[in-house]
C-alpha cells in the first residue's frame, strides 16, 4: 500500500506522529500487522512510546522505520526522533543502549517521551507560578526603610531636627503624615521643628499597593543648658 509522504511536526513525539498518521490513513493495527508482518503489540508500543516492550533498541529502530515507510512518513527523520527519545530515556533511567538491549525494564518506572514532555511542561508551569508568586510578593511586601538621622531616643536642646533616610526610588514617604520627596536613589531629608518635651516622629514608606514600612523616633527636647 502506498501513501503520500507527510511533513513531520518537530514538536510531536514519535508515538504521536505514528498514531496520528495511521488514523489519518484510516488503517487499523490488524491490517498493518498483516502487511508488515510485525506483531500489533509492537506497533501499539511504538504508538504509545513504550520502547521497553520491544526486544531491543535495534528492533525499535527497525520496526519504526518499517512502520514509517508503510504510513508514508519520512523514515530517516523518524529514526532520528527515535534516537533522540531513546537518548533522553536512557539518561533519565541511568541506562546505556548496550544495557537496554540486554534486558527489559519491566521492574523499573517507565519513562516515555510523553512523560518527559509532560514533566517539562510541569516544570515550566511551576517556574511560572514561582515567578508570579515572587512578583506578587514584591508588589505587596513593604519597601525597605533606613533612617540615617536621628538616632533612637535622642535628647537635644535644639528646636529643630533633620530627618534623613533612604528607601527605594519612587516610594511614597511621609513624616508625620506629611509627604516627603525622594531623589532618584530613594534618599530623603526634611527638617522638623521640635517642641519642648517629648516629640514623636513617625516615618512611613509605602509602595502603591503594599503595606507600609514604619519607623518611629522619639526625641526629647530640653531647654538650652539643662541637658544632663
Amino acid at each position: 500500500m502506498n501513501f503520500t509522504s507527510k511533513q513531520l511536526n518537530q514538536y510531536e513525539t514519535v508515538s504521536e506522529i505514528l498514531s496520528n498518521a495511521r488514523k489519518e490513513k484510516n488503517v487499523d493495527l490488524e491490517k498493518a500487522e498483516k502487511t508488515l508482518k510485525i506483531n500489533k503489540k509492537y506497533l501499539r508500543a511504538l504508538e504509545r512510546g513504550q520502547y521497553d516492550i520491544l526486544p531491543s533498541t535495534i528492533y525499535v529502530k527497525n520496526f519504526a522505520r518499517a512502520y514509517a515507510d508503510y504510513l508514508g512518513l519520512n523514515s530517516k527523520k523518524i529514526i532520528k526522533l527515535v534516537e533522540r527519545e531513546l537518548g533522553i530515556i536512557n539518561q533519565i533511567n541511568g541506562t546505556t543502549p548496550t544495557s537496554l538491549e540486554k534486558k527489559h525494564l519491566k521492574n523499573k518506572v517507565l519513562i516515555t517521551p510523553k512523560i518527559v514532555r509532560h514533566l517539562l511542561i510541569v516544570i515550566l508551569v511551576l517556574a511560572c507560578l514561582a515567578y508570579l508568586g515572587w512578583q506578587i510578593n514584591t508588589i505587596f511586601s513593604p519597601p525597605p526603610l533606613e533612617i540615617i538621622n536621628p538616632q533612637p531616643d535622642l535628647v537635644t536642646n535644639q528646636n529643630f531636627i533633620t530627618i534623613e533616610g533612604q528607601t527605594l526610588p519612587e516610594i511614597n514617604v511621609t513624616i508625620n503624615n506629611q509627604r516627603v520627596l525622594t531623589d532618584r536613589n530613594g534618599y530623603f531629608n526634611k527638617s522638623f521643628d521640635l517642641q519642648t518635651g517629648l516629640n514623636t516622629i513617625e516615618i512611613k514608606a509605602r509602595k502603591k499597593h503594599s503595606k507600609a514600612s514604619v519607623v518611629m523616633r522619639q526625641i526629647m527636647m530640653k531647654e538650652e543648658g539643662i541637658i544632663e
